[in-house]
């Protein structure tokens, strides 16, 4: 099953393979992890530029440790996500990774990134549901839902939904959050044992969930989203 890192990889990808010379914000983007998958656009980031703590939410290919300091010293804009200093309609295509949930107003996010971007142009999101707290003390949500994404942001925008996957299932989600506690873990023998025990216990509850014919409410772990701005 294809995770929204994927979706998000593939489709920068084939877009920036597409396009010449157009821009791209990558809003929220911390270290700029993305930007050397650019190869035919302006690729320009944005950051808050206060968050010191470690790299514990990783797009992509990516893997850090808790005890790596964050590194926004590169990014081309340092300022509140809700007031970007560019001209309305003036970037193709926003990235915004792995970020609703350390916004304490997505909301006017939306509304910033509706403002700045130009009709025709794309907006990605991802962000996981039913997680534990990260990068705190900015962290504020645990997840959103399908009908935030899907009814809720273009009722009040220009955006409009263009594709929406939601990966996982509610077991998946829960021991995911308990999987990712292994980053902690020094011990590789450790780390391994409590990678399988993990999944033989995801396994378990499946087959329990199977046998029983029950069911169980639809969930995932994750979002991958992508929005049109069309004047309404």
């Amino acid at each position: 099953m294809k995770s929204r890192f994927d979706y998000s990889k593939k489709f920068i990808l084939d877009w920036d393979y597409r396009n010449k010379s157009k821009k791209i914000l990558d809003a929220g983007a911390g270290e700029q992890r993305i930007k050397k998958y650019i190869k035919n656009n302006l690729y320009i980031s944005q950051d808050f530029g206060k968050y010191e703590g470690g790299t514990d939410s990783m797009p992509f290919d990516f893997r850090g440790t808790w005890d790596k300091k964050w590194d926004f010293e590169g990014c081309d804009i340092i300022c509140d996500i809700t007031k970007i200093p560019l001209e309305n309609g003036s970037i193709d295509f926003i990235i915004n990774l792995e970020v609703l949930e350390h916004l304490p107003e997505p909301i006017n996010a939306f509304k910033e990134f509706n403002r700045i971007l130009k009709n025709g142009g794309k907006l990605l999101i991802t962000c996981p549901n039913n997680c534990t707290p990260h990068q705190t003390p900015f962290f504020f949500y645990s997840g959103f839902s399908k009908e935030f994404f899907c009814d809720y942001i273009p009722s009040f925008s220009d955006l409009k939904l263009v594709k929406f996957e939601e990966e996982g299932d509610i077991l998946t989600a829960h021991l995911n959050e308990i999987f990712a506690l292994n980053v902690s873990i020094k011990n590789f023998l450790i780390r391994y044992l409590f990678k399988l025990i993990n999944r033989i216990y995801l396994i378990f509850l499946r087959f329990l969930f199977s046998i029983s014919k029950a069911s169980y409410q639809k969930s995932g772990s994750g979002f991958f989203v992508i929005y049109e701005k069309s004047v309404k």
